[in-house]
C-alpha cells in the first residue's frame, strides 16, 4: 500500500511542479514583454530636461521655468511628463507658442523642425535675452541656436554654441559641456 501512494504522490508533486513552472514563465515573460527600447521622442524629452538641469539662468522670477515649444509638436504625451518635473526649485511649465511675440515669457525655447524657414528671424527676434535655445532640425549646421540636436548613427548627439550661451547671458555647466559632440566658440 506504501508503494502505490507514493506512485501517486509523485505524478501529484511533478504537476505541482510544472504547474509552478508554468505560472512563473508567464509571470517572467509578461515582465519582459512590458520592457521596451524609449521612442526617439522619449529620449529627446529626457535629453531636453537635462540640458533644463545643466543651465543657470542670470535671474528668474517666479516659481516657473517656462519651457516654450515653437512649432508642430511630434512629442505628443511624451513631453507630459516634464509638467511634473522642477528645475533650480521651479517648475517647468509648458507653453506651445505660436507666433514670436509670445517667446519673452521663454526660459527654454525648443525649435521644431517644422520651424525651419523661421529658425534665423527667431534667434535674431531672441538676441541677447536668457533663453536656452535647443534646435531640433536634421541636417542644421548653421549652429546658430544655443544647442543643436542632431541624430548620428542612431544615437541622440547635441552641439553647444557657447559664443550664443554666453551672449544669452547663460552658464552652462561643464558636465553638459563635456557630452557634447562640438562644442562652437
Amino acid at each position: 500500500m506504501t508503494i502505490q501512494r507514493d506512485y501517486f504522490l509523485f505524478p501529484r508533486s511533478f504537476l505541482c511542479a510544472c504547474c509552478i513552472l508554468l505560472i512563473s514563465f508567464s509571470f517572467i515573460t509578461k515582465l519582459f514583454a512590458q520592457v521596451r527600447e524609449p521612442t526617439e521622442f522619449e529620449l529627446k524629452v529626457a535629453i531636453l530636461y537635462n540640458f533644463a538641469l545643466f543651465t543657470e539662468w542670470p535671474i528668474v522670477s517666479g516659481n516657473t521655468l517656462n519651457l516654450c515649444l515653437y512649432g508642430q509638436d511630434p512629442y505628443g504625451n511624451a513631453i507630459q511628463v516634464l509638467t511634473k518635473k522642477y528645475v533650480q526649485n521651479r517648475q517647468l511649465h509648458i507653453d506651445y507658442v505660436r507666433q514670436l511675440t509670445d517667446i519673452d515669457n521663454c526660459h527654454i525655447l525648443y525649435i521644431y523642425s517644422s520651424e525651419l524657414s523661421q529658425i534665423e528671424s527667431l534667434i535674431k527676434q531672441i538676441n541677447s535675452k536668457p533663453i536656452l535655445t535647443i534646435i531640433d532640425v536634421p541636417g542644421n549646421n548653421n549652429h546658430i541656436g544655443i544647442i543643436n540636436l542632431a541624430m548620428e548613427k542612431q544615437k541622440i548627439r547635441f552641439d553647444i554654441n557657447l559664443l550664443a550661451a554666453n551672449r544669452a547671458g547663460l552658464s552652462l555647466s561643464s558636465k553638459l559641456l563635456r557630452l557634447a559632440r562640438k562644442i562652437h566658440q
